[in-house]
């Protein structure tokens, strides 16, 4: 999941997102990290769905 993806699952509007996921990458925030307002975030970063369980 990408910063901007967690910012918008968080309620946050599409240019706010936008902007924060921005200036995290400008600032080298570590990738696994959201950092907004006072707050920091730690999000899971994997490319990968996660598992699906078995009926």
């Amino acid at each position: 999941m990408t910063r901007y993806q967690a910012l918008r699952r968080l309620g946050l509007d599409p240019l706010a997102s936008a902007f924060v996921a921005f200036f995290n990458w400008l600032f080298n925030v570590p990738n696994n990290e959201i950092h907004f307002m006072h707050m920091v975030i730690e999000i899971d970063n994997e490319d990968e769905p996660a598992p699906k369980e078995a009926p």
